[in-house]
């Protein structure tokens, strides 16, 4: 009969590197890698087949800094995690890149480029159309005067290196806002108190008459715009499109508010009006000081005198009643001192009962 001897260090061991595999597989099934897109480099850039729609993401994509030239586009894109793709117009000459579905880490969602030119020879490209606009709203970029049989190139990197999932489609129909801005259009706006007005005027020979407006609002930090109104277009008894809008809207909050005015065509088509920015700016707290009432008793009427500090002119005079259930001490609003630019105030309290006074200055 054979004694066996085992050390408890040995069981111990054992079990305690199954333990460990048994830990490491697990992570490794809650916590996968986060890879990069396949199209991540321009070599492996995926073709956009027309009504194909594409999810993707930027979560980790590089540059390729020798495939791109930021002069090109100047501010318009800066390339942090970029990823590429490519299209052949065939015969259409008109298309639509949408960008729709945006889901992003931070604020500014997707920045696209498109380009005409050869695969990595930054001075062989054309841009065709460059877009940026700091939000996750639903967008198309219209693609005209499209060569037959030409190779086109698409850009798309994560503003400020934003981690984006989006899908991105190519098609003949457009899909949410456009990023296409109506030439020769005059707006302007004006802004009173919490109110916002924008005004446009258009032109009288556009290539397509305008049916309506469509106006949209963005608050800061939010990710997406959100419709407000809808304004039809108008024409007067003789059927002349009339050329001049105005509208006016209710500032919300003390962010930025930032409308957008889009227009619809008659083609079927939108185009953008203009943005406008406006803040509505909060109200100041009231100008308040204390006023050390004395022996005043409750229930007996005082009188307060304000003096200029400067020369004693006297601003105002207030007859006031101690109240008897009053637990907080007398205010007086010093707003429209401090707004005749005056730097001190003297404030003189009268206990009409004893004829006493007292007097106090208060810096403004």
């Amino acid at each position: 009969m054979k004694t066996f001897f085992v050390r408890e260090n040995d069981i111990l061991g054992r079990y305690s590197g199954a333990f460990f595999a048994i830990i490491t597989l697990s992570f490794l099934i809650v916590f996968p890698a986060i890879a990069q897109v396949a199209n991540d480099d321009i070599e492996n850039r995926l073709l956009l087949d027309t009504e194909v729609i594409y999810d993707s993401k930027t979560d980790h994509c590089t540059v390729q800094w020798d495939c791109v030239d930021e002069s090109l586009t100047g501010k318009c894109i800066q390339y942090h995690n970029d990823q590429w793709y490519h299209f052949n117009a065939g015969s259409e000459q008109k298309l639509f890149l949408n960008i729709f579905d945006q889901h992003c880490r931070d604020l500014f969602g997707v920045q696209v480029v498109v380009l005409k030119g050869t695969p990595c020879q930054p001075e062989t490209y054309q841009v065709l159309s460059c877009v940026s606009l700091e939000t996750q709203d639903d967008i198309h970029i219209p693609l005209e005067d499209l060569v037959e049989g030409q190779n086109y190139l698409v850009n798309v990197d994560g503003y400020l290196e934003d981690f984006c999932q989006f899908k991105i489609q190519l098609s003949a129909e457009p899909i949410g806002l456009p990023v296409h801005q109506l030439q020769d259009v005059e707006a302007k706006s004006s802004q009173q108190g919490a109110m916002a007005t924008m005004s446009w005027a258009l032109e009288q020979d556009l290539e397509s008459p305008v049916r309506e407006f469509q106006i949209y609002r963005r608050i800061r930090d939010e990710f997406k715009n959100t419709w407000l109104k809808h304004i039809p277009a108008v024409t007067n008894a003789f059927g002349q499109a009339q050329q001049n809008y105005e509208v006016s809207l209710p500032l919300e909050g003390f962010k930025k508010n930032t409308f957008t005015v889009i227009a619809g065509l008659e083609n079927g088509e939108f185009v953008r009006i203009g943005s406008f920015d406006f803040i509505q700016k909060a109200r100041p707290q009231m100008a308040i000081i204390p006023i050390d009432l004395g022996k005043i008793k409750k229930k007996s009427q005082f009188s307060i005198r304000v003096f200029d500090a400067s020369n004693q002119r006297l601003l105002g005079r207030f007859q006031c009643m101690h109240q008897p259930k009053s637990t907080v001490p007398f205010m007086l609003n010093v707003d429209s001192y401090r707004q005749a630019g005056l730097s001190a105030i003297v404030v003189e309290v009268v206990n009409e009962r004893k004829n006493e006074k007292r007097r106090e200055v208060f810096p403004l």
